[in-house]
C-alpha cells in the first residue's frame, strides 16, 4: 500500500495543501496522522475520494472542464436549468423533490452552482440577487 503527502494530493487535485488538510479534518479524506503536523493519505483512500459522488464540483472537474457535465447531470434530473434553480432558490422556492435522495441532490446542485458562479465559470443572472450565487 502506498501513501501520499497532503502536498502530493493538493498537486493532483489542483488545490492548496490547506484544502487537503481541511478534507482530512472534516473526515472527507482518510489519512494517518504520524505526528501533530504530519499526515499520510493511503493511495487507495485517495482513489476512493476521487471516484465518489461529490456534492460539489471537485477541483479536478473544474480544472479539466468537466464542471459543465456535473451541472448538466443535475439539470437533466430535475428538468430545470441551473439559472432557473438559482432563481427559484432566491425566491424561496425549491425544485420538485420526490424522495430524500432528490432533497440531497438539490443541496449538491446548489453547492455546485455556487462554486461555479464564484469561480467565474458561469455568470449569475441579474435576476438572481447577489449573495444567492
Amino acid at each position: 500500500m502506498g501513501f501520499l503527502t497532503p502536498e502530493e494530493v493538493a498537486e493532483r487535485c489542483r488545490v492548496t495543501p490547506q484544502t487537503v488538510l481541511n478534507w482530512i479534518h472534516s473526515k472527507k479524506l482518510p489519512a494517518a496522522q504520524l505526528s501533530p503536523r504530519v499526515y499520510r493519505i493511503p493511495t487507495s483512500a485517495f482513489e476512493r475520494f476521487l471516484s465518489r459522488d461529490e456534492p460539489v464540483i471537485p477541483a479536478v472537474a473544474v480544472a479539466s472542464g468537466r464542471w459543465q457535465e456535473e451541472l448538466a447531470r443535475y439539470e437533466q434530473h430535475f428538468g430545470l436549468s441551473t439559472m432557473e434553480m438559482l432563481l427559484m432558490h432566491a425566491e424561496g422556492r425549491h425544485p420538485d423533490v420526490r424522495s430524500p435522495e432528490d432533497e440531497t441532490l438539490v443541496g449538491m446542485w446548489m453547492g455546485a452552482a455556487q462554486i461555479a458562479v464564484a469561480a467565474g465559470l458561469i455568470r449569475a443572472s441579474e435576476q438572481v440577487p447577489a449573495g444567492v450565487a
